[in-house]
């Protein structure tokens, strides 16, 4: 009682004492001995986009391909037991199908490890699916070499998606998609491809193959193609597309090196679109070797004299064709060094192209 009494008389002389005597206690009494830390609560999803103006976006998953493809890589440890041995199990899973792969992967974490290695996935084919995001990762852990997406419901973000993350692809088939999807081959990020396959493509012109053929536009300034990505292509297939003779010199400029050509069942070619694939200045007119212009209604019988122009030809696909009979084709092949082989496709070897 005294000591309360004393502190009412030091009150009374001096009121700044009120803040000592009040606000320490009241501190000492609240704060525990063993205090903790209390982090801010972390805000949901929807308050975050309460907080601003602009629609949020979520975090991307990043999907990262294997390391180096090596085998030794992968059989870095041993086992005495033979069905955990990863050098033994992987030349196990080379004789399996894609089906029985699939299977395997269930058995336990290593075997779903190994079994994505990407020697087992040379070729991947998925058709007549819609392509979600676990193919797309799928895909891009395996990374194959030769990869057909024909006749699928697919996008152009989810291939241009694809092709910065698949630099060892060399083979690309895309038969049946649109233009819109295509057209993301024209980037900067496209691998060099040895065999496109583009056929029965949607809206796929004259003007259309030519963009796709030009040089790609880099986002970035100290980056610049001097070329199309695609100047490497050594087989092209565009059947059943609506090109026209201009795309005929689109395909002769760019790609030198191409050595087969598909071209059945457009209807838009006419004998000038040989003629510029002959052409003494085009490096076509000497490697190409394959060439299939069956369907193609609009040639005539003339068009058998520019074909003379090709010296490595070995495989030329005509007939059935609406203005070229087959009997006058078959007289033709004869007197080129051509045989007569199934569909009547002329066929001839390396030894007669070369001497005739």
């Amino acid at each position: 009682m005294d000591t309360i009494a004393a502190n009412k008389e030091n009150i009374m002389a001096d009121p700044s004492e009120s803040c000592k005597l009040c606000v320490v206690p009241a501190l000492r009494n609240t704060v525990p001995q063993c205090s903790k830390v209390i982090y801010p609560k972390r805000p949901l999803w929807e308050e975050l986009q309460a907080r601003v103006s602009k629609t949020l976006v979520y975090p991307i998953i990043i999907v990262r391909p294997l390391g180096p493809n090596k085998l030794e890589d992968y059989c870095t440890e041993e086992s005495d037991l033979p069905y955990m041995n990863r050098a033994i199990m992987l030349r196990v899973f080379s004789h399996l199908s894609v089906r029985e792969k699939f299977i395997v992967m269930q058995v336990c974490k290593a075997w779903a490890k190994w079994s994505i290695y990407p020697a087992l996935w040379k070729t991947v084919q998925i058709n007549h699916k819609k392509i979600n995001l676990m193919h797309l990762m799928g895909i891009v852990r395996r990374q194959p070499e030769a990869l057909d997406l024909s006749w699928t419901r697919l996008h152009h973000d989810q291939l241009l998606w694809l092709l910065k993350r698949l630099p060892q692809l060399r083979k690309l088939h895309l038969q049946g998609q649109k233009w819109e999807v295509v057209e993301a081959l024209n980037s900067a990020y496209c691998p060099f491809l040895d065999t496109l396959d583009i056929s029965h493509c949607a809206n796929l012109s004259s003007t259309a193959l030519s963009r796709l053929l030009s040089v790609p536009v880099s986002v970035h300034s100290f980056y610049a193609d001097l070329a199309t990505r695609l100047c490497a292509l050594k087989e092209l297939r565009l059947a059943g597309t609506y090109i026209g003779d201009d795309a005929l010199h689109c395909v002769a400029r760019c790609l030198p090196s191409l050595t087969s050509l598909d071209l059945s069942s457009c209807q838009n070619l006419t004998d000038f679109s040989v003629a510029i694939l002959s052409h003494p200045e085009t490096p076509l007119s000497y490697n190409l070797s394959s060439l299939d212009m069956r369907d193609c209604n609009k040639l005539t019988f003339a068009v058998l004299t520019y074909f003379e122009f090709f010296p490595s030809m070995r495989k030329l696909a005509i007939c059935p064709c609406l203005h070229i009979p087959l009997r006058l084709v078959r007289g033709w092949g004869r007197r080129n060094g051509y045989v007569v082989a199934q569909d009547n496709i002329l066929e001839r070897n390396n030894k007669k192209a070369s001497t005739s």
